[in-house]
């Protein structure tokens, strides 16, 4: 079995004051979403998985979602 671990593209938490503490759930930029979808194109041809596990953040369901949809790829939020 081989796992990849894939982190979420850009979200608007990047953009949240150096000092912020706490927990956001913000979804993807429209510059994460052109990151997720060039990560999508790598994956699908180089690494396509089997089975995709995500977080419930936004962000990172967000991109679990769209590489699902690209490599038609059952997906579950965990």
């Amino acid at each position: 079995m081989q796992l990849l671990l894939i982190r979420h593209g850009e979200s608007e938490d990047d953009f949240l004051e150096d000092d912020y503490q706490g927990t956001t759930d913000l979804p993807l930029t429209s510059n994460g979403m052109e990151q997720v979808k060039k990560m999508c194109r790598r994956v699908s041809a180089e690494f396509p998985p089997e089975f995709i596990w995500s977080s419930i953040l936004l962000r990172a369901s967000g991109t679990a979602e769209m590489l699902s949809d690209t490599i038609q790829c059952p997906f579950c939020k965990i």
